[in-house]
């Protein structure tokens, strides 16, 4: 559903004129395979924790493997060393010991190819946080364990905007002034004057067909006799 989503809103936004040049996304990897074989012309970053730059944030990334074994110097001109001060006393650690196997093994998640690789394809100036607020804000209006219609559905994505809106920049709230009666004026008063023409829109809304509905079921006879059991079966 990720990679469909994205190839959906990609495209809308290509046919509306939008060049694009740059996208940030996860690590998805449908959607990498996406923009590797079909937009070579979009540059990919990934989402970064923290802001920096592809091989400065490799350097620092790989000095982690030193960081552990109480080695803070590092053969490596981008991040030659630790930032930190000298870990003594109480801020003192227990570091791994070299060539333990916990050591090993923790040493080779650091530095596998493929996330260093990935590594180095950090936005080097967006990220997704925005988003990802905004995700986890529309689960509070429509949430997975519960179905809707479309129409309901994209009513509570609206709902959704309308709130984000609202509260994205505000800052932390000082009075028990609730927001919501402001919000309900504003979109009744000075947006919906008229509630018609959008009751008219609302019922000429295309309702797609279900996507269970867009597959034809197997026959269920032929369905049976092609099931395979994962248990082994002596005979």
């Amino acid at each position: 559903m990720e990679k469909e989503g994205f190839i959906r809103s990609l495209t809308m936004l290509e046919e509306r004129g939008v060049k694009v040049q740059a996208i940030v996304t996860d690590r998805h990897t449908g959607v990498q395979k996406v923009i590797r074989e079909e937009k070579k012309d979009i540059t990919h970053y990934f989402d970064p924790w923290h802001m920096g730059k592809g091989e400065e944030a490799v350097a620092k990334w790989t000095s982690v493997a030193n960081h552990i074994q109480d080695v803070h110097a590092h053969d490596n001109a981008l991040f030659p060393c630790c930032q930190h001060e000298p870990l003594v006393g109480e801020r003192a650690r227990q570091w791994l010991r070299p060539s333990t196997a916990a050591c090993e093994r923790l040493t080779a998640i650091l530095l596998a190819p493929r996330f260093l690789k990935d590594v180095e394809k950090i936005s080097p100036l967006y990220h997704t946080s925005y988003i990802e607020a905004f995700h986890s804000l529309i689960i509070r209006f429509s949430p997975k364990s519960v179905g809707f219609s479309f129409k309901g559905m994209l009513a509570r994505l609206q709902i959704s905007a309308m709130h984000y809106n609202e509260n994205a920049q505000r800052t932390h709230a000082r009075t028990s002034t609730v927001y919501i009666d402001k919000l309900m004026a504003l979109l009744f008063e000075c947006v919906v004057q008229d509630a018609a023409p959008y009751q008219e829109h609302s019922d000429n809304i295309p309702v797609p067909e279900p996507l269970c509905g867009q597959y034809e079921r197997p026959d269920k006879k032929e369905a049976v006799s092609r099931h395979r059991s994962r248990f082994f079966k002596s005979t």
